[in-house]
């Protein structure tokens, strides 16, 4: 599943909530009632979909970064996260491109690394969880995606983080792929 954040603009009796993705360009919506702006994201992003691969979310330090984002904000929308999901199952190694991701049933996401005939090879990159042993004990800690993709930790070959093979019976687990650059 990946989470797109949508602002949502403010309604009032005459007029209604507005819903945009950042992440989106183009992909609007609107509700008169509070309780339909989540429906009503989710059914903006289901239909923007069905025609075009979805981009990778970007992360809240991001969306928050900008500019055009804090103006509105500040002027009172907020932003609401929007939980999606599509199935791509029966995937075959083919239909991947390396630099694409995707996203397991676990939640955990994953980049292509290499495409052979029959398996696709991907590095975790969500969650990150750095292991180590100092004085005998051991300590785990979860970084988030963008620290650890600023300390290079994806980049390569070869890679800092393992890389995992995944056959085509893998590939029926995959929940979502996001392709890069779209």
């Amino acid at each position: 599943m990946s989470v797109y954040l949508a602002l949502v603009e403010p309604g009032n009796a005459t007029t209604a909530y507005g819903i945009v993705f950042p992440d989106l360009p183009g992909v609007h919506s609107a509700a008169d009632e509070a309780a339909d702006i989540l429906p009503n994201a989710l059914e903006a992003l289901q239909l923007w979909a069905e025609d075009e691969d979805m981009p990778l979310p970007s992360d809240m330090a991001a969306i928050m970064n900008r500019d055009d984002i804090r103006k509105a904000l500040a002027a009172g929308a907020v932003l609401l996260a929007v939980p999606f999901t599509r199935k791509a199952t029966g995937r075959k190694p083919s239909g991947f491109n390396i630099g694409d991701e995707f996203i397991m049933a676990n939640g955990w996401r994953w980049r292509v690394t290499d495409i052979g005939t029959r398996v696709v090879v991907a590095i975790r990159i969500q969650p990150v969880v750095l292991q180590s042993k100092r004085n005998g004990k051991i300590t785990r800690e979860e970084i988030t995606q963008t620290e650890a993709e600023q300390d290079g930790w994806f980049d390569g070959p070869p890679y800092a983080v393992a890389e995992q093979v995944f056959d085509e019976y893998d590939l029926d687990g995959i929940e979502e792929i996001c392709r890069k650059g779209a």
